[in-house]
């Protein structure tokens, strides 16, 4: 850790929530979901000990639309001991 997932449109997109999908175990435990600037990433929403069960999913909302060009889901820990995170699909949601 850390460990992350990123996408970069075309062109920019306005993002209101996101949904990760999970499978198996080394669900994200503690994670932000960020946008890139051009210079930064700027954290648009912050979880922690977030509990998730396998084969689901979490929808996650923001509090304020967000647009970026580029959205990343960035791990910082996961639920179960290990040093890896398993999400089978991050979905990026207007």
């Amino acid at each position: 850790f850390p460990a992350w997932i990123a996408y970069e449109f075309p062109s920019p997109q306005t993002i209101n929530s996101y949904r990760i999908y999970t499978g198996g175990n080394r669900h994200p435990y503690d994670f932000t979901f960020d946008g890139w600037n051009g210079t930064t990433w700027n954290v648009l929403d912050t979880q922690t000990h977030y509990v998730m069960d396998d084969y689901t999913s979490y929808q996650f909302f923001l509090s304020s639309p967000a647009t970026y060009n580029k959205f990343r889901l960035f791990v910082t820990s996961a639920q179960d001991i290990g040093n890896y995170v398993w999400v089978v699909e991050l979905e990026l949601l207007s």
